[in-house]
């Protein structure tokens, strides 16, 4: 997250993907939600941040996030940010086939 905002100045564009809620400040609201007692609102917090800008994560973080989202019996609306299932860039889908 903090690269993607990194990327444009520090400053989301107004209207675009990164100008949302919680975003800029979405480690604090994890922390906080931790520090409450409330893992599931932080999960689900997480994955939000990774949905809407969208931002890509790795196989092995999408396998951590999997693993708490069991853990915690988190509804199944996590699973589109499997990185399986995010769209191949061009260049490296030419590079696939």
């Amino acid at each position: 997250m903090e690269q993607a905002f990194e990327a444009v100045g520090g400053t989301p564009v107004p209207g675009s993907a990164l100008d949302q809620a919680c975003l800029l400040d979405g480690t604090e609201v994890v922390e906080d939600y931790l520090a409450h007692g409330e893992p599931l609102a932080a999960l689900e917090h997480l994955v939000y941040m990774i949905r809407e800008p969208p931002l890509a994560i790795s196989d092995a973080t999408y396998a951590l996030i999997a693993e708490a989202a069991r853990q915690l019996n988190m509804a199944a609306h996590w699973e589109d940010i499997d990185p399986s299932r995010q769209a191949l860039p061009t260049s490296r889908a030419r590079e696939t086939h």
